[in-house]
């Protein structure tokens, strides 16, 4: 309650909120509005973490998601802490885990992330998303040096957004995808991130679309929005569990100067136009390479097997 009057007072004054070190409990998520900063005294220094067995975040008024959310909002800025869902000690109902993800923005603008862990949630990471009814995108979204591990789905989606910055940041030991490009997102720039241990869940892999596990980058499409104008580029992948580097229904995707380690499946793609795979690096033990189209121009890139 504290925390929470604290943003809410915060967002009257266009202010910024100071969190000093320490682990604060939570029950419920936390609300935010327009043009905050919340910072924390460093990750892993100040932590919010769901208390044990929380009020499940669907109930008589309605649904809501995220420890973090806010809807329809701009100009927010958060650094310097750790989000942890406490997973291992929930309730598994429905109910309770309805909406059990650290990171939940939508259709906002102007939306930082830096220095920010998320883990141990029952759903995901980081999602960060449009609003469908409406079509209405979330812009300018900027997430850099963050960690997201040990989630049951993806450590990072970046659903329905447009105009992206993913750099340096940490995919560890998530369920499904490590990193997730989805629901018509472009203009999406990942450079320097790091994935490892992605898509091993026994839970991950009974999601409705029929996909069995998971892969360190994936870029796909669905509900026909068009994701779009991707890059890709000095990305490592290690150890992902279906593919390293997946693509799939999408177009003008470059994919240039990663590295795959370990996969079942380097790379990946499906239904993909227009784009570019060059100057990669793949190693595994099994197959490397998936392609089921001729207009990828696929170039000087070192297969070892």
């Amino acid at each position: 309650v504290v925390i929470q009057t604290a943003i809410d007072n915060a967002a009257k004054l266009k202010d910024k909120i100071f969190v000093s070190q320490g682990t604060y409990l939570l029950n419920n998520g936390l609300v935010f509005d327009s043009h905050i900063h919340l910072q924390g005294a460093g990750m892993d220094k100040t932590i919010f973490k769901l208390m044990d067995k929380a009020a499940p975040w669907w109930d008589e008024k309605g649904r809501n998601a995220g420890m973090i959310r806010g809807s329809f909002i701009k100009n927010l800025t958060i650094t310097d802490l750790t989000l942890d869902g406490n997973k291992l000690n929930q309730l598994t109902d429905e109910k309770s885990l309805y909406g059990r993800f650290g990171v939940f923005i939508e259709a906002s603008k102007n939306i930082t992330f830096n220095k920010v862990r998320v883990q141990n949630f029952q759903g995901y990471g980081f999602d960060p998303h449009g609003y469908k009814p409406t079509m209405t995108w979330t812009e300018n979204l900027v997430i850099t040096n963050c960690v997201s591990n040990d989630n049951e789905w993806d450590g990072f989606t970046i659903d329905q957004s447009s105009h992206v910055t993913l750099n340096n940041n940490v995919a560890l030991n998530n369920g499904r995808h490590g990193f997730n490009i989805v629901s018509g997102s472009k203009f999406v720039n990942m450079s320097n991130n790091y994935a490892e241990n992605n898509g091993f869940s026994t839970s991950a892999k009974n999601e409705s679309d029929g996909e069995a596990d998971g892969c360190g980058i994936k870029v796909q499409d669905n509900f026909g929005f068009g994701t779009r104008n991707v890059n890709v580029e000095n990305n490592i992948v290690y150890n992902s569990d279906r593919g390293g580097i997946c693509l799939d229904g999408v177009k003008t995707v470059e994919v240039k100067n990663n590295k795959v380690i370990y996969a079942r499946y380097c790379f990946m793609a499906f239904n993909t136009s227009n784009s570019v795979i060059n100057d990669n690096q793949f190693m595994t033990n099994s197959t490397y390479l998936i392609i089921s189209e001729n207009s990828i121009k696929y170039l000087n890139n070192i297969n070892t097997t």
